[in-house]
């Protein structure tokens, strides 16, 4: 199991030192303490970055025009369908 340092992990997710804090206390990453700093598991950042990478893609609000719009579930696409 290779272990990154945080310097290297941060390159090799391509995220700030913030966003491993915020992995670490969803319990996405394996990370340990050392005397040095904080130490990764190269396998755990992968499926972080990927669990990332879906959350962004499912997310129910997404960019727009001022306040941005909502993101149609199935459910409603249907009941839409069903009364036009």
């Amino acid at each position: 199991m290779p272990w990154l340092n945080e310097f290297e992990a941060i390159r090799y997710v391509a995220r700030t030192d913030r966003t491993l804090r915020n992995w670490r206390t969803k319990g996405w990453v394996t990370a340990i303490k050392r005397d040095s700093g904080w130490w990764y598991d190269r396998e755990s950042l992968r499926r972080a970055r990927g669990i990332a990478l879906q959350a962004y893609r499912c997310r129910r609000i997404v960019p727009g025009c001022g306040r941005g719009r909502t993101r149609m579930t199935g459910e409603a696409l249907f009941e839409l369908e069903e009364s036009g």
